[in-house]
């Protein structure tokens, strides 16, 4: 059985974090589908990382989404103010520095769609 067809179990829950488990995947409350709109047919991981190996054990899966299905706005739930964002890759690093200039956050994942435009 896939694990797309088993049911999502609840492991634990917060005021502000549910951390879930659906098969041998487990995650935490903030889904594709609920922030950007869009289904993924399969996620395949591509490991496990560390954002600062040696000073924290803080680590990450990433996984690439494929085959998207558009089924809804996106934008997360309540007051959370997640804005989408649709941005070409060849605009994608002007998309950033400008809402880097705006004081935005970006996450370094995003390294990956820009690639050897960096160097």
């Amino acid at each position: 059985m896939a694990d797309s067809d088993l049911p999502e179990e609840i492991v634990w829950q917060g005021k502000f974090v549910t951390a879930k488990r659906k098969g041998r995947w487990e995650y935490v409350g903030r889904e594709l589908e609920e922030e950007t709109g869009y289904r993924a047919a399969r996620l395949e991981s591509l490991g496990e990382y560390y954002s600062s190996p040696g000073m924290v054990s803080e680590s990450f899966t990433l996984v690439r989404a494929t085959g998207l299905q558009k089924v809804g706005d996106g934008g997360g739930v309540d007051d959370e103010g997640i804005t989408p964002h649709r941005v070409r890759i060849a605009d994608l690093q002007q998309f950033l520095d400008d809402k880097r200039a705006d004081g935005c956050g970006i996450d370094v994942r995003l390294l990956l769609l820009l690639g050897s435009q960096l160097i």
